[in-house]
């Protein structure tokens, strides 16, 4: 994975202040890009508009569910998600996980362990920015003459063979 904390832009979907705003502060102290959210309606706003790592959300919030925002973002975004909530319910845990939740942290929590748990989801995520390719004999042009970006998620990667013995890749936009 390629990137830094810095870059990396997490999403809080939590409709209780304070823990949305202890969230905030102790997220964007450890570098990363924080944007708050307190229902599922402002979250497809922010979505809209700028690209995300991770969510971070509540189960019980105002209109729409965690479990269904859980789903929308598995069927529309490449996203990692980690619910935070107060139902510790073993149910709740499985159907969350089952939905597409990467994680499941249940509150009260301790924001070391929340922060190492977003860590490792990010990890894993294959949400990764590209910014360059460092390949012998392939150059890539972008319009106007800046570095193309794209996230690796958003593309299909096909390995083609070479003459010359070395790995070359194709990278088709998904749709």
């Amino acid at each position: 994975m390629t990137g830094t904390q810095e870059n990396r832009h997490i999403l809080v979907v939590e409709d209780d202040r304070h823990i949305a705003a202890l969230l905030e502060v102790y997220l964007a102290g450890a570098g990363y890009r924080v944007t708050l959210a307190e229902s599922g309606e402002a979250m497809r706003e922010v979505l809209r508009d700028h690209s995300v790592d991770l969510v971070v959300m509540d189960l019980m919030l105002p209109g729409e569910d965690g479990f269904a925002l859980t789903r929308y973002l598995r069927e529309r975004h490449r996203v990692g998600i980690i619910i935070l909530t107060a139902r510790k319910d073993t149910v709740d845990r499985i159907v969350g996980l089952e939905m597409g939740a990467d994680d499941y942290v249940m509150k009260p929590f301790d924001e070391r362990e929340l922060l190492a748990r977003i860590r490792s989801v990010l990890r894993r995520s294959n949400d990764s920015l590209v910014s360059e390719v460092d390949s012998p004999g392939l150059t890539v042009h972008a319009s106007g003459g800046g570095r193309l970006g794209f996230r690796a998620s958003d593309c299909a990667f096909y390995r083609v063979a070479s003459r010359f013995g070395s790995a070359a890749f194709i990278c088709k936009r998904r749709q």
